[in-house]
């Protein structure tokens, strides 16, 4: 009987611990956060929430999703095409010192992007 008594006060106490341990931890530590994915990519790289400030990690292009605005702030060269676009009515900015040239030259913008961009401001 004491052998299941010593058991039961080392369960609660363990418990308690584990318990107390986990409350002191800073709020979110275990939660997953959800990462969201827009339906654009920038020289084959996805635009996310998490990327989304600075999509390339070089300053160069960023995404602004309540208004839809890609801003390129650097000119970005060596790539397959610049831009791969599902948003209907995304507005480009180009504020890249020698201009983007998002619709000029092969493979700029992938064959689905020209007719769902609603402007490009130069």
């Amino acid at each position: 009987m004491k052998n299941i008594k010593t058991k039961i006060i080392s369960f609660v106490t363990s418990f308690l611990l584990a318990f107390t341990f986990v409350s002191l931890l800073p709020e979110g530590t275990f939660t997953a956060s959800a990462l969201t994915t827009y339906n654009l990519q920038v020289y084959g790289t996805q635009v996310t929430d998490k990327n989304a400030a600075d999509i390339l990690g070089d300053g160069a292009a960023s995404y602004d999703a309540g208004s839809k605005t890609l801003t390129f702030k650097k000119d970005i060269k060596g790539k397959d095409y610049i831009l791969k676009n599902e948003i209907k009515g995304l507005t480009i900015n180009d504020k890249a010192p020698n201009g983007m040239a998002v619709f000029g030259g092969t493979g700029a913008v992938s064959d689905r992007t020209v007719d769902e961009i609603i402007s490009v401001i130069r």
